[in-house]
């Protein structure tokens, strides 16, 4: 499958104040192939590849003081591509597992700029793994796992007094070279579904994070940039659910 897409710029960008009303549409070419295979009745294997690049993006102006109305220009690049390799497999009657791996790499040219660059939103590896088990009496259990590389971020390197603010200004590394840590997330869950003539019911108990691992979701830094931290995601969080249908 392929496409050719175009977007118009986001209201902001035409501000004449803080961006520039002339932006055009950005535009991007998109592609993907992908097989399937079924070596035994219930196991089903697939692989899935695709690519896209895109033009006429918006960015900031190279030049470090650009006239009013010229704060954005559609001059930056971005360009996709990876793959994803999914396992499925039934090996009883109520029994389902899979198992997902892709690798995807995201990079972004921004206007002036002589290379790319990784997006902000690049995220090299991800696995995924789930399983669940049905009875016919209408008890559910289950279970997920998520194991993904860290978004890239932009180090601060260094940081120089600023005399008429009485702030620190920070001096930045090279952009996105580095990245927040590996997310890893555990779920669980268990259901339980009773039908009868004049409708049903469906409870359910989620419990997200079930090791209380604290994900990093973001960095900061002191007001003078000498001290780093992570920002956290969310701890251990049970979800109780009850859906009643007549």
């Amino acid at each position: 499958a392929g496409g050719l897409y175009a977007q118009a710029p986001d209201q902001g960008d035409v501000s004449a104040v803080f961006g520039q009303p002339q932006l055009g549409l950005s535009k991007a070419t998109h592609a993907l192939a992908g097989v399937v295979g079924i070596p035994h009745p219930r196991v089903r294997l697939s692989a899935t590849g695709f690519w896209n690049r895109s033009r006429d993006r918006v960015g900031r102006a190279p030049d470090p003081t650009p006239a009013v109305a010229q704060l954005l220009v559609d001059e930056g690049e971005g360009r996709s591509y990876g793959g994803q390799a999914v396992v499925r497999a039934e090996p009883g009657a109520h029994v389902l597992t899979q198992l997902t791996y892709s690798w995807t790499r995201s990079e972004r040219r921004d206007p002036g700029a002589a290379s790319f660059r990784r997006s902000d939103f690049d995220q090299t590896h991800a696995v995924g793994a789930l399983t669940s088990w049905q009875h016919r009496s209408g008890l559910e259990l289950g279970g997920r796992a998520v194991l993904t590389s860290g978004f890239p971020r932009t180090d601060v390197v260094d940081a120089v007094p600023n005399a008429r603010t009485g702030e620190w200004d920070p001096v930045f590394g090279e952009r996105a070279a580095a990245r927040l840590p590996l997310f890893f997330e555990l779920s669980a869950r268990v259901a339980w579904r009773y039908a009868a003539g004049w409708g049903g019911v469906r409870t359910w108990l989620d419990v997200q994070n079930v090791t209380n691992r604290a994900n990093a979701s973001e960095v900061f830094y002191s007001v003078d940039y000498s001290q780093r931290g992570f920002l956290r995601g969310l701890p251990i969080l049970p979800l109780v659910g009850v859906e009643v249908t007549l």
